[in-house]
């Protein structure tokens, strides 16, 4: 259950293990996880939508490989990570790798040191669901 006032968008590894086995490494699997984060907050816009999630919940997310300009268009904040973020990311360090390879389609360790932090306003989220659907569509 989400907590109402913050969502942290964490995935785990192996949620990755259950849903990325046909698809090649590489390019293919990397566009394939970005749309499942995409759907993933389509998932919470129609949660707040339907009210089960206040429009006021931020929604927070850290990671190595945000691209700014994506962020931007999506409507979220940047900005640097607390400790809390920046050490979850080294206890999670192995599991980082081999995704990260996965998706670049060989082994590569992930520049963990140049980690961000978004977030956005569930209400500001939802203004982006035709983005996000366009997005996933294109």
């Amino acid at each position: 259950m989400p907590n109402h006032i913050q969502i942290d968008l964490l995935r785990g590894s192996f949620d990755y293990l259950f849903v990325m086995r046909n698809f090649k490494i590489g390019i293919e699997s990397r566009n394939r996880i970005l749309i499942y984060h995409l759907e993933g907050l389509l998932n919470i816009i129609m949660q707040i939508e339907n009210g089960s999630i206040p429009e006021s919940v931020n929604i927070v997310g850290t990671s190595y490989f945000f691209n700014k300009r994506t962020l931007y268009k999506l409507g979220f904040n940047q900005k640097s990570p607390s400790w809390f973020y920046r050490i979850n990311l080294l206890v999670n360090f192995i599991d980082l790798i081999w995704i990260y390879s996965i998706s670049k389609g060989h082994f590569s360790i992930p520049k963990i040191w140049i980690v961000r932090k978004a977030s956005i306003e569930g209400m500001e989220l939802v203004k982006k669901k035709i983005f996000l659907k366009n997005y996933i569509q294109n």
